[in-house]
This record gives C-alpha cells, sequence and structure tokens, in this order.
C-alpha cells in the first residue's frame, strides 16, 4: 500500500491540476466570447478564434485529459478503503463517488477526442468555413446565425464543465483533509 503522503502528493497533484483545468477552461471561455462577437462584426477574424478555441481544447485540456488518466486516484482509493474502519470507508466512499462523477463529467465535456466541447468546436468549424465561403448574402448570414448559436451552446457547457471543476475540487480538498486526519492518527 502506498504510504499516506504519497496518497497526500497525488491528491495534491490532482488539485493541481483541477486547477489546471479551470483556468483551460477560462481562457476557452474568454476566447469563445470574442469569437461571438467576431461572428457580429468581424466574420473572417471568427476563423482565426475558432482554431484558437480548438487549439485550447486539443493542447490545454487535452494534457490535463492525459494527466488524470494516469494518476489512478480511483485505485488509491480502493486501495486505502482495505485498511480503514467501517465508519471511515463510509466517508470516503461518500467523497469517492462525487469525485468519480466529476472527473466522468470533465471527460465527457472535455475530452479532446469524444468530448462534446471537441464536437460543438468541429460544427462551429464547418459553420464559419462555410460562411467564409458563402457567395449569396443569405447563406452566409444563414451560416453566421448557426455559428453563433453552436457558440452559445459551446458556452454552456463549459459553464457546466467550469461548476463541476469547482466540484471537483471541493472534493479533492476534502480528501486531501481527510488524509491529514489519517496521517494524525
Amino acid at each position: 500500500m502506498k504510504e499516506i503522503k504519497d496518497l497526500k502528493k497525488d491528491a495534491i497533484q490532482e488539485i493541481g491540476q483541477a486547477a489546471a483545468e479551470y483556468k483551460y477552461l477560462q481562457k476557452l471561455h474568454d476566447e469563445l466570447i470574442l469569437l461571438k462577437s467576431d461572428l457580429g462584426t468581424n466574420p473572417k477574424r471568427s476563423e482565426k478564434d475558432v482554431r484558437e478555441a480548438i487549439s485550447i481544447v486539443r493542447g490545454s485540456l487535452g494534457r490535463t485529459e492525459r494527466y488524470l488518466s494516469k494518476v489512478d486516484l480511483k485505485k488509491d482509493i480502493a486501495e486505502l478503503m482495505g485498511y480503514l474502519p467501517q465508519k471511515l470507508k463510509a466517508q470516503l466512499a461518500d467523497m469517492d463517488k462525487l469525485i468519480e462523477i466529476a472527473l466522468n463529467f470533465f471527460i465527457q465535456k472535455a475530452s479532446r477526442y469524444t468530448g462534446a466541447l471537441k464536437q460543438g468546436l468541429d460544427d462551429l468549424e464547418k459553420e464559419v468555413d462555410q460562411a467564409a465561403e458563402a457567395k449569396d448574402a443569405r447563406v452566409k448570414s444563414s451560416s453566421l446565425i448557426r455559428a453563433r448559436q453552436h457558440v452559445d451552446a459551446i458556452l454552456g457547457e463549459v459553464n457546466k464543465t467550469i461548476e463541476f471543476i469547482g466540484g471537483f475540487e471541493v472534493e479533492l480538498g476534502k480528501y486531501q483533509k481527510f488524509l491529514d486526519y489519517l496521517e494524525d492518527l
């Protein structure tokens, strides 16, 4: 079994990753707000904005996803469960459940391969490209309207994901305090 100090180290690293996720999602949010503005005032610039948003998901959030799959907090918790009395197991099981829900939500939304944010950005990129290539003003206008709708939907997903990251950080903080308690025993 890992020592408590190693488990605490993993928890601290996870908290750092959660903070990084929050920062990346905030950066994506800001980029989407800029994109929405550019769709109305400078459609040519919006192509660059979409690509920047996609690079945030592929690069920054992708790095975080890879890290989260490397550090197996679930395995650490399961191993720790075998050494705890029933009362403490129940507390840890509650934390574990909430941590798992938040992690699964993050991967569902922000995965660089299959996430809802990636899919939404891919659809948005198609609409922006279609608007840029359109010769007819009505086709261009309708593509820009659909692009704005995509941006609004993606912003909603980003905001939900930011909320879950906040919950994830809270649960990780509780887990870290739980480990501090165990260390003091």
